[in-house]
């Protein structure tokens, strides 16, 4: 029989995005309406935070030792060594209700995330693909709440969850280039 601890017990408003960074060996975690970037290491049992300027809802470990965020105005680098954020690419500057929701990385290096309304409930949301150069492309369209954004290993079939519709969509890559072949529903 398996336990369950409580690694950090912390009051996020709205705690997402678990990302482990093995080179620091760190689990951080944004809480997103708390504008907080929170993390724990397992180690030696500390636990940290950074009051972040905007809201970020999704983040991956960089080679160079900073994070990739996705924030309510763009992409934007964290360094955790000195506590700044660094905007590096809009993304929707024409729809200021929207912002950024789940993201994560795929095997080749490429960072998926989604876009939302604020309030939840309009087909205005998208997925985008960020590759290395910081390159943003729009994948998918009219989403609500994009979530779950998961390649598969093969690099070969991206899956997105709408949470307001309660359907999984399974997108078919080409895994060299990332842009998508075809689509197919896949519900739950």
């Amino acid at each position: 029989m398996v336990e369950v601890h409580c690694a950090a017990r912390r009051r996020n408003i709205l705690g997402e995005g678990p990302c482990w960074d093995a080179k620091r060996g760190r689990l951080y975690w944004l809480d997103i309406h708390g504008r907080l970037l929170e993390w724990l290491s397992p180690a030696d049992r500390r636990i940290g935070l950074w009051t972040l300027e905007r809201r970020a809802t999704a983040l991956a470990p960089r080679a160079d030792g900073t994070l990739l965020m996705a924030t309510e105005h763009g992409l934007a680098t964290f360094d955790p060594d000195a506590g700044v954020m660094t905007l590096k690419a809009e993304v929707e500057p024409d729809k200021p209700r929207n912002r950024t929701n789940d993201g994560n990385c795929d095997l080749q290096g490429r960072f998926w995330f989604g876009t939302m309304q604020d309030d939840e409930h309009e087909p205005v949301g998208a997925v985008y693909r960020l590759d290395p150069d910081w390159s943003v492309h729009e994948m998918v369209g009219d989403l609500v709440i994009p979530n779950t954004l998961v390649a598969s290993p093969d690099g070969r079939t991206l899956y997105v969850a709408d949470s307001f519709r309660n359907v999984i969509w399974a997108y078919d890559l080409d895994p060299a280039t990332g842009d998508r072949k075809s689509t197919r529903l896949n519900s739950s």
